[in-house]
């Protein structure tokens, strides 16, 4: 059975109106349905699908958000042709051949939308003429110092004839720095992530040692069953565990402390 949500029904359809700063009459001139329905679904009357549907147009949510089976707003039936993915991209997403939480990371990075756009720039002829200009302006100028009159004019003009790109290279260095910013804030987060769970590691082998008796047992007196006892109370003070639960982890640790005190032992 899943767990139950939180907000019903009636709360998330008056939670939603709220937010718009709507009074029910308004909310029911918007959907297409009269007051008196939106007052009876906001008291609790069951509604219907088709009028769920209305309502989860209106506010831009899923059905299942509606109905409480979900705490994501957001629609997550969207038309691909709406979003611009081909049915190509899909299907790598849908096979798992795309790692889609790394997908997701780089995508809802605030600075991939002006890296995407920067990367649609390049393909496009904008940035081969842009190289040309540049590279043609260079020419010139190596030409002019040429003909000037000092004994450093030849390597000057080589010089500046040296600074011409590519036209396929122009904003390639760019591009590779923009992508790379963006990689190295993604692993800074996720760094932050390895350093709460670190803490929590730490905060459990405490409870651990505390649980055992470490400090105030004799070792002789530490036998499998304390051990495993010790270990499944320190992962109850995090995590909520039916009895059941429990006895199935004391009887899983049992075998294998009792192989690590044996040793100990001898």
């Amino acid at each position: 059975m899943s767990e139950q949500l939180k907000g019903t029904l009636a709360e998330r359809i008056r939670d939603l109106r709220r937010e718009r700063k709507l009074s029910q009459s308004e909310l029911a001139e918007a959907v297409g349905i009269n007051r008196a329905t939106i007052s009876r679904i906001e008291n609790g009357d069951p509604v219907m699908s088709d009028i769920a549907v209305k309502l989860a147009e209106y506010f831009g949510v899923s059905v299942d958000y509606i109905f409480g089976l979900t705490d994501e707003k957001s629609p997550v039936n969207y038309d691909l042709k709406s979003l611009g993915i081909s049915a190509a991209s899909a299907q790598k997403l849908y096979s798992g051949e795309i790692d889609s939480d790394v997908l997701n990371m780089i995508l809802e990075h605030p600075d991939f939308g002006a890296f995407s756009k920067a990367v649609a720039l390049y393909f496009s002829d904008v940035i081969a003429k842009g190289a040309a200009v540049h590279n043609t302006v260079l020419d010139e100028l190596s030409r002019i110092v040429a003909d000037m009159r000092s004994d450093n004019a030849d390597e000057a003009a080589n010089d500046i004839s040296l600074r011409k790109t590519p036209a396929d290279e122009f904003d390639i260095y760019r591009l590779n720095n923009m992508f790379a910013d963006i990689l190295k804030d993604i692993k800074g987060e996720i760094g932050h992530g390895h350093k709460k769970e670190e803490k929590m590691t730490k905060e459990i082998v405490a409870s651990l040692e505390q649980s055992v008796g470490r400090h105030n047992l004799a070792i002789r007196r530490i036998n499998a069953e304390r051990l495993a006892t010790g270990v499944v109370d320190a992962i109850s003070a995090r995590h909520s565990l039916t009895e059941e639960m429990r006895n199935n982890l004391t009887a899983a640790f049992i075998p294998l402390f009792a192989n690590d005190v044996s040793k100990k032992k001898g």
